[in-house]
């Protein structure tokens, strides 16, 4: 089954009687897209009363999911929850969003109320704004992410406003900002987090994070789960020990989804014992690629791709629906880089290429299929 005939299947169950589990973690993490602004109280405005999923219908239910990476997704999995028993009564409170172009920051931060659970504090993955694809884009260099550090505040207020233990997670970008902030909180949120959901986020440039007492404190809590033809949950140095889960989409890019992720009878995440060659080609390429590269020529490439796309004002689904403007903008990109500045980039580009096709003969070579972060 996939994610939404899993709310069919175990909806009427309360969390007293089939207990939370991965399958929810990745789905509560999944569920950060739509604009709940429009509906829940911003964590300024606590004092009004959270959205409650029992009030959902379908005239809002198209609201929310507008502008939604995958809103026909959304859309059936929150027509699917509204009379259920297990997600009904479930509460959205606290949202916290920032929209930054001077600090290259797409942020939105929310919590689950859960009856019979507790909390989940949620972060949002990379939305279809191209100052969201920067700010992944600039998880490659060294110095924190405005995203990553709010997270770390926006858990240590929810905590004093909430009781008990808590669960931390994300899709996608949301993933790697849940793990960052689990690192960062202070050892007494640590001991009350209860787990860490990282659903196909990506990693870190340096690994350095899970060699510190921090990290290790709070490594048995977290839960990095990837598809088989992952492409964003492979980027740089993830947890070593991550799940692979099968998925039924045949489109690589569409297996980022938890949406059609294949899940058991018994309402648990149906594993892969590898991960696919591509998968661990691109893995590998990745951090070859970027190792021991400057933060002047990351940063300089960043700019340069993020002109070629017109600008971080822009939209992912601009050149989906009008793809002749990216010849435009290539146009704009020849002209604003000097010769030498093309020559680094080009260099850079050509690295990545050497690095891609570098891990392609080395697992030809080695018949590497193991899952060990290289």
């Amino acid at each position: 089954m996939h994610l939404k005939r899993y709310i069919y299947t175990f909806g009427n169950k309360s969390f007293e009687e089939f207990p939370f589990g991965n399958v929810d973690g990745a789905f509560f993490a999944y569920l950060s897209y739509p604009c709940w602004e429009l509906v829940a109280p911003s964590i300024e405005n606590d004092k009004l009363e959270p959205f409650c999923f029992a009030d959902l219908n379908e005239e809002l239910i198209k609201k929310l999911v507008v502008g939604s990476p995958t809103p026909n997704q959304h859309r059936r999995l929150l027509t699917a929850i509204m009379k259920t028993t297990r997600y009904r009564n479930v509460k959205i409170k606290f949202l916290e969003i920032k929209f930054s172009f001077e600090k290259k920051q797409q942020y939105y931060a929310m919590t689950f109320e859960i009856p019979g659970v507790g909390h989940y504090i949620c972060f949002r993955g990379t939305d279809l704004t191209i100052l969201g694809w920067e700010e992944n884009f600039r998880l490659t260099l060294n110095s924190q992410n405005p995203s990553q550090i709010d997270a770390v505040k926006y858990i240590e207020e929810v905590a004093k406003r909430i009781d008990g233990n808590f669960y931390i997670g994300g899709h996608s970008k949301g993933g790697n900002v849940a793990i960052y902030a689990g690192v960062n909180i202070p050892k007494e949120l640590q001991d009350r987090t209860i787990k860490i959901y990282s659903i196909d986020g990506p990693g870190f440039y340096s690994k350095d994070i899970y060699e510190t007492e921090s990290y290790k404190r709070i490594e048995d809590k977290v839960y990095h789960i990837i598809p088989k033809n992952s492409i964003v949950g492979v980027c740089f140095h993830t947890p070593k020990n991550f799940k692979i889960a099968g998925s039924r989409s045949v489109i690589t890019i569409l297996q980022h989804s938890p949406y059609g992720w294949n899940i058991k009878k018994d309402g648990k995440f149906k594993y892969k014992n590898k991960r696919s060659f591509m998968t661990f080609v691109r893995h590998r390429a990745l951090t070859k690629w970027l190792e021991n590269e400057s933060e002047e020529v990351k940063q300089l490439t960043i700019d340069a791709l993020i002109t070629a796309l017109g600008g971080n004002d822009k939209t992912v689904l601009l050149y989906v629906r009008h793809p002749w403007l990216i010849a435009k903008t290539i146009i704009r990109w020849q002209k604003k880089y000097t010769k030498e500045q093309k020559k680094i980039i080009n260099k850079f580009s050509i690295k990545f290429l050497k690095a891609y096709f570098g891990s392609i003969f080395y697992y030809l070579k080695k018949k590497r299929r193991d899952l060990s972060d290289e």
